[in-house]
């Protein structure tokens, strides 16, 4: 547990940025969503890091359109 914890993650707030999550409080529900599946080894690359990350933003960008268009 030592070493995930010391462990950097891969994706960061300016990789959820360049990915075209907008500013707001789904940064930190994306990157706790990341860390915690990381922590119960549910993902256990940096690739899967990645795709995850890309899969939520994804989701959410996705979401957003959505209601725009209703």
């Amino acid at each position: 547990a030592r070493a995930l914890r010391a462990r950097r993650a891969v994706v960061t707030g300016d990789t959820l940025r360049r990915m075209g999550l907008p500013p707001g409080p789904a940064y930190s529900q994306v990157l706790a969503r990341i860390r915690r599946a990381r922590l119960d080894g549910r993902i256990r690359t940096d690739e899967q890091e990645r795709a995850m990350a890309e899969a939520l933003v994804r989701r959410r960008v996705d979401t957003a359109r959505g209601a725009l268009l209703d």
